[in-house]
């Protein structure tokens, strides 16, 4: 049992993504399948607000088609997404105590603190969450509280970026808390043992017509269905260097990733001491799809990786057959080859499926 209290206040610029884990695209999935928007595909997340955006304008063309808590959903996004021109975004900072009540229930886009001009679009937001976890198996409860700033921009049409920190304190059963996903992953929390969680993400991001170019640390995932294959919602975020591109039919989604291993200790004679140590360890991920109409899309996925050595350059090739460069490279490493299809069969049932090749 989770009880989860949020308040958080987002925002997004043109060329910066969504978050993937963001439910937007459960609703976007679910209104691909029934046909009211065209050409959308969630095989690689997350995706930038621009595109974003075009799909949620395309369902308010056709929103006649769709269902009243449809419709209900599709505004609040607009109004998240800040899409219409003449809905001016408030500050928290604008107003006077007495106003709280009335900021928080304005229809429109709601930040912390935002700034726009003729080429920069500058946003901050606070993180103030409170988990509380009961877990039966465990006989113990738990809670949560976060706290920290985001901050969002974008310059011109083709340059965003994005940075957040936080810090969060436990109280309760430790075992309970370890259920929570960041919680669980937090090396200040399982490592040094003390009650505290912390957590950065951030990136930049170049985006000019059908290219996107990024650096940084956030959420991917990587597959078809709930439970991605390839890079699922269970592996930790890592720093990554990502590049996509479409051209026409034709889509090309390449990642290097940095990952972590276990630190180990090693004797050094010279400091007369133990050092601690960790070996590098890296994914490298590309993939080739073909979407043959709005209801047919296939592609091919390669997947490499290698560790306890610097950084291959061939692995930072979008365009190589990692599978031969890899052997060229005295076939050190662990490669894996996946075939994703989609096939709509009619609006409303569509069939999806992932075939993964470990060599």
């Amino acid at each position: 049992l989770s009880i989860f209290i949020l308040l958080q206040f987002k925002a997004f610029s043109q060329v910066e993504t969504i978050p993937a884990d963001n439910y937007i695209y459960d609703f976007l999935k679910n209104l691909s399948v029934k046909g009211i928007i065209s050409n959308y595909d969630d095989m690689v997340l997350p995706l930038s607000k621009r595109n974003i955006i075009n799909f949620l304008n395309e369902a308010e063309k056709r929103k006649l088609l769709l269902s009243d808590n449809e419709k209900e959903q599709l505004e609040k996004f607009r109004i998240k997404l800040d899409i219409e021109k003449s809905n001016d975004a408030v500050n928290l900072t604008d107003i006077l105590p007495g106003e709280i009540r009335s900021f928080l229930e304005k229809n429109k886009a709601k930040y912390l603190y935002s700034y726009k001009d003729s080429s920069l679009n500058l946003y901050t937001n606070p993180i103030l969450e409170n988990d509380f976890i009961y877990s039966q198996n465990e006989h113990g409860t738990t809670n949560l509280v976060s706290y920290g700033l985001k901050m969002y921009g974008s310059y011109s049409d083709w340059f965003g970026f994005y940075v957040s920190a936080s810090n969060g304190y436990q109280s309760g059963n430790r075992m309970v808390a370890e259920l929570d996903q960041a919680v669980n992953q937090s090396f200040t929390f399982n490592n040094t043992r003390i009650n505290y969680f912390d957590n950065t993400e951030g990136y930049a991001r170049i985006e000019k017509g059908n290219i996107g170019l990024e650096i940084g640390r956030e959420r991917v995932l990587w597959g078809r269905g709930i439970n991605k294959l390839i890079i699922s919602n269970n592996a930790p975020v890592f720093d990554f260097i990502k590049f996509n591109a479409v051209f026409g039919i034709f889509t090309i989604d390449f990642l290097h990733g940095w990952l972590t291993q276990p630190v180990f200790r090693t004797y050094d004679s010279s400091l007369n001491n133990y050092v601690q140590n960790k070996n590098p360890k890296y994914i490298a991920a590309s993939r080739f799809g073909i979407n043959l109409s709005n209801n047919v899309s296939f592609g091919v996925s390669q997947v490499i990786i290698y560790a306890n050595r610097p950084i291959e350059l061939a692995y930072l090739n979008p365009f190589l057959f990692l599978e031969s460069a890899q052997r060229s490279l005295n076939d050190l490493d662990n490669s894996f080859l996946a075939f994703d299809a989609r096939y709509k069969i009619i609006n409303g049932l569509e069939l999806s499926s992932i075939i993964n090749f470990d060599d």
